[in-house]
């Protein structure tokens, strides 16, 4: 496994970003700094966040299944 991503808010902060308010990894990119949301993904799950949640929570919206 390679070194840890940088990244300055705390997995709590992230959970929070992420799973509670539910936005989306391309969202959480400029608020933590990093282009790419593939890094951005890396980052979520060096940290323990399960990233299947939001994609299932996304093909629901596009599906209308609201």
């Amino acid at each position: 496994m390679g070194k840890p991503i940088k990244c300055e808010l705390s997995t709590e902060e992230l959970k929070h970003l992420y799973l509670e308010e539910g936005l989306t990894i391309k969202q959480l990119c400029p608020i933590v700094g990093c282009k790419s949301d593939i890094t951005m993904a890396k980052i979520l799950k060096e940290r323990g966040i399960d990233t299947d949640s939001n994609k299932r929570r996304a093909l629901s919206k596009r599906k209308g299944m609201t």
